[in-house]
């Protein structure tokens, strides 16, 4: 009986090939398969030959390492880079960060701390008239001031520090008094404290320790008593002050470009909605601290009615509507208030800057100041420190007092960083709808968009 030829097929294949890989038949129907292993019952199924290169594996391994590698060097690179753009590490005295619990230090910073600082912040508050139950003095919603709310570091025996003070002791240079180069001007609650505290820091610049409200409120006092509400200074430093009513009040830029109308204006916004309801806040603190009641206990006794929550003063109850005539309302509408001082001064003499964007990442914003007052660049990233309690960056600099380059740290007043009450989702929308215009406005003034929506 002849051989079948599969049979001698398989046979030269057997004695060809040395390394072979047997499987079933995959391909077809069972039936095609049985037909198969019964013609071919002795006989096993045809073998599929598998090529290998003896190098591949090899080849794998230097891939694999060469990857790994690879990854371990784009790690560390960004692990670097997100601790520079982030909150800084620190490299000086370790026992300086005792006690300031949340605090992550930062490199050593530049700047330093005056070795005799003896110009405590005064006690109490700058409010003048009755309080009314919509949370606002006499005069007008704007002349409301908390300066205790606004203080650097209240009750902790902090000191406002000029900086002519870092200056060695010099006999041809004297220290007097000088009117402002230039003025922040607002907007309330947008972080202008924050700005007058940072670029304190800077060795040209000497800062007014209260805010003056000369062009708002003492405009009768005259120039000589405004001159004698600024610190001393060196020939080689520029002043500033700060009152943030400045920007609402309707008289102010005609009184201001009178006394200098090439003095430079630092103006910071911050989103709308938020700080109108940080107004709202902190006119509530100071209505019952005027009081000298506390919510719960004025709530309690009967002497006090409950100050109305934002929803009902915001929002014009007979219409339903955005009520504009609400101050903290009236003070987020930026671009009305721009108009009034680019009558009298051009776009060139004013500095917006990003109250938002001052919380988060306050170097940016320092050296924006630091260009627009043609200073040189002192107050940079490594002299701010990220404290997690409070959620907002602090300063560190270096103190004399404690000596071998230890650091200590400045923050602003506990009030700051308060917890926002919850807002009617409604009424946020009709407020979010009624300052879409005006912030468009705005924009097209300034040259430039926020985040605003």
């Amino acid at each position: 009986m002849p051989q079948h030829p599969h049979t001698s097929l398989h046979s030269k294949k057997k004695q060809t090939y040395v390394m072979v890989q047997y499987s079933p038949l995959t391909g077809g129907s069972g039936t095609q398969y049985d037909t198969y292993r019964g013609v071919h019952q002795f006989a096993p199924p045809p073998p599929t030959i598998v090529a290998r290169c003896p190098k591949l594996s090899r080849y794998k391994m230097a891939g694999f390492l060469s990857i790994a590698l690879l990854s371990l060097i784009l790690f560390t690179f960004m692990a670097a880079r997100t601790s520079s753009m982030g909150v800084p590490f620190f490299s000086g005295d370790e026992s300086s960060l005792a006690g300031q619990e949340g605090l992550v230090a930062a490199p050593m910073c530049n700047l330093r701390l005056p070795e005799d600082a003896a110009s405590p912040l005064g006690e109490g508050m700058e409010q003048t008239g009755d309080f009314g139950l919509d949370g606002v003095s006499g005069q007008s919603p704007d002349s409301v001031d908390s300066t205790e709310l606004e203080s650097f570091n209240p009750g902790q025996n902090e000191v406002h520090v000029y900086p002519s003070d870092r200056y060695e002791a010099d006999p041809t240079q004297e220290r007097i008094k000088r009117f402002p180069t230039a003025i922040v001007i607002g907007a309330r609650k947008g972080g202008t404290r924050a700005v007058l505290r940072f670029v304190d820091l800077h060795p040209d610049v000497v800062t007014s320790k209260r805010e003056p409200h000369f062009f708002d409120r003492e405009y009768e006092q005259g120039l000589e008593w405004y001159r004698h509400q600024m610190p001393p200074s060196l020939p080689s430093q520029i002043t500033l002050e700060k009152t943030p009513n400045y920007l609402v009040d309707w008289d102010v830029p005609k009184r201001v470009y009178t006394f200098n109308s090439s003095i430079k204006l630092i103006l910071i916004v911050r989103e709308p909605i938020s700080r109108a309801v940080s107004d709202y806040v902190q006119l509530r603190e100071a209505f019952y601290k005027q009081m000298e009641y506390d919510e719960e206990r004025a709530l309690k006794n009967g002497r006090l009615e409950r100050l109305p929550d934002f929803e009902d003063l915001a929002i014009d109850p007979s219409t339903g509507e955005v009520d504009k005539s609400y101050a903290p309302v009236k003070r987020s509408l930026y671009s009305r208030h721009l108009e009034r001082w680019l009558a009298f001064f051009n776009m060139s003499q004013i500095l917006i800057l990003d109250g938002d964007n001052i919380r988060y990442r306050p170097w940016e914003e320092m050296a924006k100041v630091e260009k627009f007052l043609g200073l040189s660049h002192q107050v940079k990233q490594n002299c701010f420190v990220f404290n997690e309690t409070k959620g907002f960056f602090c300063v560190k600099v270096v103190d004399h007092k404690k000596g071998n380059g230890a650091t200590v740290q400045k923050c602003l007043s506990e009030s700051k960083g308060r917890v926002h009450p919850h807002i009617d989702p409604e009424v946020r929308s009709k407020l979010r709808d009624f300052y879409r215009p005006f912030n468009k406005r705005f924009f097209y003034k300034v040259g430039r968009t926020f985040d605003w929506d």
